[in-house]
């Protein structure tokens, strides 16, 4: 009989652990409305679990609670996989893949959903917040870095200033390239530039980029085509 108790023992805690996750979401007084997508938090749920989560249990915890976000995600039900977001950035701000697809959810799902132009701007902000508070805990690798321009670049347009937005990724991904990172992040700076006009950063940077690499094809390709001022295609 003890040794029942004992192999069932760390099931039940987990089980107690994710009801008490649910239960903390709705003490936080998470508000979604689904016309609006409105959100407010007094605290993260991942907060209010510090005294419940036992040392070698917030792995599983997190496996499950992703389990449940990924089956919420995927069918659409949105409004109910912002608050596992936080949740698991409490219990592991090391998950490169939480911190990511959180802002990217929040800046283009639920940014696109959002009814006027002042709502759609103000969760991309959400978005690029919550990446950069993942950056504060995992600088030593480039992901979140391009995570972070990846939204200023590609949400440019909705904003007053876009090439105030293409600068600030820009930022980004000159810090993503202090560390080991994909080729594909240099040419992206150049291919900015160059769709801003600014055709002479744009060829520099493809420039640099064949004096690192000088069989890089498509950076061949791009430079002859600025420098005979062939148009985008």
């Amino acid at each position: 009989m003890n040794r029942i108790l004992k192999a069932y023992a760390p099931a039940s805690l987990i089980v107690l652990l994710i009801f008490s996750v649910f239960y903390s979401q709705e003490k936080v007084k998470v508000q979604l409305r689904e016309e609006e997508f409105f959100y407010s938090a007094q605290i993260h749920p991942g907060q209010a679990l510090g005294g419940i989560v036992l040392a070698g249990f917030k792995g599983l915890a997190v496996d499950l609670i992703w389990i449940n976000l990924d089956e919420n995600f995927h069918s659409g039900r949105w409004h109910r996989v912002l608050p596992m977001f936080y949740t698991v950035s409490h219990l592991q701000p090391h998950f490169i893949q939480n911190w990511a697809l959180g802002a990217w959810h929040m800046a283009f799902n639920v940014s696109h959903e959002a009814q006027s132009i002042e709502k759609k701007r103000e969760w991309v902000w959400t978005g690029i917040r919550f990446v950069k508070e993942g950056l504060s805990y995992n600088r030593d690798r480039y992901d979140l870095y391009f995570e972070t321009g990846w939204i200023y670049y590609q949400k440019a347009k909705l904003f007053d200033d876009p090439w105030l937005m293409q600068e600030k990724a820009i930022i980004f991904f000159k810090r993503a390239l202090r560390h080991k990172s994909p080729e594909y992040v240099p040419r992206l700076i150049g291919h900015i530039y160059r769709k801003a006009g600014r055709r002479e950063e744009a060829i520099r940077v493809f420039e640099s980029i064949l004096a690192q690499r000088p069989h890089d094809h498509v950076a061949k390709r791009v430079l002859g085509d600025l420098k005979n001022s062939r148009p985008l295609e």
